[in-house]
C-alpha cells in the first residue's frame, strides 16, 4: 500500500510487471513477456493517484488506485520464487504485508486422507 503520492508513481514487480501513474494515466504494463499471458498494457486517465494498493497472489495482481475507485486485476505467471519491488515516485509512506496460503489446510488435509486410505488399503 502507497500513500500520500504526489505525482508520478512507478511500481515495478519482479523487474516483469509495472504499475503506474505518468502524466494522468494508471495502469498496469507487462514488462517481461513470460510472465504476462499475451498482455502487455491497461491504462485508463485519471485526474490525479493518491494511493495505490495492490494484493497479489500466484497467478492474480489486483491494483487499487485512490482506494478502489480505479482498479485492474490481471493474471500474471512470475518466474521468481521471491517477489521482488520497487518504487520510484514522490509517496509519504509505503507498507507491505505477506499474504498467507489460504489454501494450505485444505491441502494438508486432503493428503492425510491420502494417507489414511493408502494405509486402510494397504497401497
Amino acid at each position: 500500500c502507497i500513500e500520500e503520492i504526489k505525482g508520478n508513481l512507478k511500481l515495478t514487480l519482479d523487474d516483469a510487471l509495472e504499475i503506474f501513474y505518468e502524466s494522468g494515466i494508471a495502469g498496469l504494463r507487462f514488462i517481461d513477456t513470460r510472465v504476462s499471458g499475451g498482455r502487455e498494457l491497461r491504462s485508463c486517465s485519471v485526474d490525479h493517484v493518491s494511493s495505490v494498493r495492490v494484493l497479489v497472489d500466484g497467478s492474480t495482481v489486483e491494483v487499487f488506485f485512490n482506494k478502489g475507485k480505479t482498479n485492474f486485476t490481471s493474471r500474471w505467471f512470475p518466474v521468481a520464487n521471491h517477489l521482488h519491488i520497487k518504487i520510484k515516485g514522490n509517496y509519504e509512506e509505503a507498507q507491505g504485508w505477506l499474504m498467507g496460503d489460504g489454501m494450505s489446510d485444505v491441502r494438508e488435509n486432503k493428503e492425510a486422507a491420502r494417507k489414511a486410505r493408502a494405509g486402510i488399503q494397504g497401497i
